[in-house]
């Protein structure tokens, strides 16, 4: 298994990046029927700042190495998303909260990835790869969402 610290920093971007989506997430702008995007916005909302605390823990995980604390945290957070999912029935505002979920699932698999790989080099494409899905999630959702 390789060491967590020979990954480069930039494979804990994507996390930090969702936590600083989840603390500085707004709310704005109406659609004319069914749910309106205000109310799927707040759904989404209220739905990362619940995972909010997954993600923090992840981080912790990341930093400190432990890949099956990073593990459960991310599965934990992704869990959470698919539960409020249904909930969004939004047009335009559903999709970001399943690419959200799935994106958060895909860094989770790059962590199951890394642990089992001997090649660090591999394990951090890994993480490259499956956390530039997370971060153009969270930037989808601010650009809908935010003000």
């Amino acid at each position: 298994m390789p060491a967590l610290s020979r990954l480069p920093r930039p494979s804990r971007l994507p996390l930090v990046a969702l936590a600083l989506v989840v603390a500085t997430a707004s709310v704005t702008a109406c659609s004319a029927s069914g749910q309106s995007r205000t109310d799927a916005c707040i759904v989404v909302a209220q739905s990362l700042e619940a995972v909010q605390q997954d993600i923090a823990d992840a981080n912790t995980a990341l930093a400190a190495g432990d890949l099956d604390a990073l593990s459960q945290s991310l599965t934990a957070a992704a869990d959470s998303l698919g539960e409020r999912a249904g909930e969004v029935t939004n047009a335009e505002v559903g999709p970001i909260m399943t690419a959200l979920r799935t994106s958060i699932e895909s860094v989770r698999d790059a962590v199951a990835e890394a642990s089992a790989s001997d090649d660090p080099e591999a394990a951090t494409e890994a993480f490259a790869a499956s956390g530039g899905d997370l971060q153009d999630a969270a930037v989808r959702f601010s650009q809908t969402c935010g003000g």
